[in-house]
């Protein structure tokens, strides 16, 4: 019995053996594997065909000659070609060409996120695995993964055998000083979602190769790993994959940011004194994205940038064109499956073609007559924004406002108050709280009579933008509710209690308001507790559309646009219109600080990049002015909050109450506790959201 035990030991241990042992065999084409080593182009066609089965076209060729000459003598290049051109799949091959060749030891696929990243991986991992002819020709590296079957604990126990056919092959390639052996050695491979670590045959450039992932907003610094030489490799190539977002793509400070991580963490993966060499597929979303910024000489001067397009050169006559699409859209809905458009097109080819050249001749579906009849459809199909951002990499420069605002303009506003203190010629001291879960945001503004208003103070509670007030997941056991009345409580305490300075004297708000357009009892409530123990005085806020504004039930005399109220059963309120008073805030930016009805900000424009997106935030698209009614159109960008822009407009509506005015500037006329008791506006007829905004 205790033979047979023995024997199913040795069977089962050889058989062990025998799946974690590798045999390597001979290259099957070594002229091949050494021309295709010579040429990125080929390399990528002949191992990876289906991936690339059309002709290249002179703007792959353009990009792969850059490539080429970056991996093997360093540099940084940027290239945006129209999308669905496999930028990325040429990027993500260059990578494995670079290693096989013996150029690169170390790639890093950075992705926008850490999830992109992880797919750019998961898409290099497949390219290694599956290529037959890549097999063939790299059975050192190709032999070992495959059989792995993907299965990462494989690792651990692998060995390879090189065989002696294709071990004198690979001295004859490589001329290493010592023969290579022939005896079976660990692989000491790595296979995860993060990191892969090639096979280590002795005498071969890719033993011990490493590929490996970051995100680009991620902890991307300080990569490096040690071998099985006790050599610490770091990154000698990075390719950075479409690094932005569209939401990304329109926020300059995320741009910013993006910037500077790219060319100071990922340029500096290569550890001191060592330069790096990286590829940036991109495209083009917006008038100064990041992608424009790499792409642009001028900018990053270290940057080899390409932009190229799909259509060189448009047709010579669109109108003729414009009879097309007319055609392909009664098609469409006749589900002809092109037979109209096909028809029209090769009638009058000649002169639908004329003074037209396209970058890629082979770019097209079956159904297309030419390349040309694939980018117009494209150009119909999804309208000439969409077309000349995704495919042309010009995307058109947005005029979207009747007045034109950026954030650059609201931080050259910064002339150079110190913090907290209001200049001379300020009268009044106002400021106003956003409420939402995520955080309070507030400003505060000095103004004169005449509203030349300074920002002297704004800001967010809790202070760090990570930090909220109140989620399902972080809740410290009060409800939403509890926890915003605690905030808005406290804050307005301490807001009271700070010193803000007229020259030498300190000044006490004249008004401080806080929106209840969210959790609106709460607000209230809060605010009459604070207003019994505060020396200030604090009522709540609410902005209304032109639409839904009116004076009825103020107290008081009415102030531009703005009135004083007493709801029922909640308490004092000021009421404003948001529309009026946000293009007021908006336009103020847009004149000379200290004007009437100007806009200045304190200390210097650097430190104001938050402030004036959030001011920028929304856009005017259209403002009519009729006999009785006004009509505002506001786009709100995406990706950007406002809440500042908000606060803003509630401190300068402040500042109105109280005195300040564009026309007739008058005295301070805020008396508390005079205000008779008022019901709260009847809401409209028409549905609204229960947040609605200013």
């Amino acid at each position: 019995m205790g033979d047979r035990n023995e024997y199913q030991r040795i069977l089962m241990e050889k058989r062990r053996r025998a799946e974690r042992l590798v045999e390597l065999p001979a290259i099957v084409d070594v002229n091949r594997r050494k021309s295709c080593l010579r040429s990125l182009p080929k390399f990528l066609k002949t191992y990876f065909g289906e991936m690339f089965n059309k002709p290249w076209s002179s703007a792959h060729k353009a990009c792969m000659a850059k490539m080429e000459y970056a991996i093997r003598h360093g540099g940084q290049f940027a290239n945006a070609l129209p999308r669905g051109e496999g930028k990325t799949t040429i990027a993500k091959g260059s990578g494995i060409w670079a290693m096989l060749g013996g150029h690169r030891k170390y790639p890093v696929l950075v992705g926008a996120t850490e999830p992109k990243a992880e797919k750019l991986l998961k898409d290099v991992k497949a390219m290694l695995r599956f290529s037959d002819k890549l097999a063939e020709d790299f059975p050192e590296v190709c032999w070992p993964i495959r059989a792995l079957e993907n299965n990462a604990i494989r690792c651990k126990a692998q060995e390879a055998v090189v065989s002696a056919e294709l071990a004198e092959q690979l001295e004859k390639i490589y001329k290493p000083k010592e023969p290579l052996t022939c005896q079976p050695i660990k692989t000491e491979m790595t296979w995860t979602a993060k990191v892969v670590v090639l096979p280590t045959v002795e005498g071969c450039p890719t033993s011990g190769c490493v590929v490996e992932i970051g995100g680009l907003t991620g902890d991307i610094r300080g990569r490096c790993i040690t071998n099985t030489k006790g050599q610490v490799l770091r990154p000698d190539i990075a390719i950075v994959d479409d690094p932005q977002t569209h939401d990304s793509a329109k926020s300059p400070s995320q741009c910013n940011d993006r910037e500077e991580i790219i060319n100071a963490d990922v340029m500096g993966l290569a550890g001191p004194g060592e330069k790096i060499t990286v590829f940036m597929p991109c495209t083009v979303i917006k008038h100064d994205d990041l992608a424009t910024r790499f792409l642009d000489p001028e900018r990053n001067p270290d940057w080899q940038g390409e932009r190229h397009a799909m259509i060189i050169r448009w047709p010579d006559d669109m109108e003729l064109w414009e009879q097309y699409n007319r055609v392909r859209i009664k098609g469409l809905k006749s589900e002809d499956r092109g037979k109209q458009a096909n028809g029209f097109y090769r009638k009058n080819k000649i002169a639908l073609e004329k003074g037209a050249e396209v970058s890629w001749e082979s770019r097209k579906d079956r159904k297309d007559c030419s390349a040309l009849q694939h980018a117009m459809d494209l150009f119909y199909r999804l309208g000439e924004k969409a077309f000349y951002s995704e495919y042309q990499n010009e995307p058109p420069v947005e005029q979207l406002s009747i007045y034109e605002l950026k954030p650059e303009t609201v931080r050259e506003r910064a002339v150079g108050y110190d913090y907290r203190h209001m200049p001379m010629h300020c009268t009044f001291l106002t400021g106003m709280i956003d409420v939402n879960r995520y955080g309070l945001h507030y400003t505060v503004i000095g103004s004169t009579s005449d509203f030349a208003c300074s920002i002297i103070d704004y800001g967010k509670y809790p202070p760090s933008y990570k930090d909220v007030i109140w989620s399902e997941e972080f809740h410290g056991g009060k409800t939403e509710a509890q926890a915003i009345y605690e905030a808005v409580y406290n804050f307005t305490a301490e807001l009271a209690g700070r010193q803000y300075m007229r020259g030498n004297e300190a000044k006490m708000f004249d008004l401080l308001t806080v929106d209840c357009g969210y959790q609106m009892d709460i607000v209230f409530r809060a605010c009459d507790a604070a207003n019994r123990v505060l020396p200030i005085q604090v009522a709540a806020s609410r902005g209304r559309a032109t639409k839904y504004y009116n004076e009825r039930g103020s107290t008081g005399r009415p102030a531009d646009n703005c009135h004083r109220a007493m709801w029922a059963n909640k308490g004092r309120v000021v009421v404003h219109n948001s529309d009026y008073w946000r293009s007021r805030c908006q336009q103020g930016f847009l004149l000379s600080p200290g004007a009437p009805g100007s806009m200045a900000i304190y200390g210097k424009p650097s430190q104001h990049e938050n402030f004036s997106e959030h001011i920028c935030a929304e856009i005017l698209r259209e403002h009519i002015t009729g006999d009785k009614v006004e009509y505002y159109d506001w786009a709100t960008k995406p990706g950007v909050k406002n809440d500042l822009l908000d606060s803003t407009v509630g401190a300068m509506v402040n500042a109105s109450i109280v005195g300040a005015s564009f026309d007739n500037p008058r005295e301070n006329d805020w008396t508390p506790g005079a205000e008779a008791q008022t019901k709260e506006p009847p809401k409209p007829r028409v549905k609204q959201s229960t947040q609605m905004k200013y």
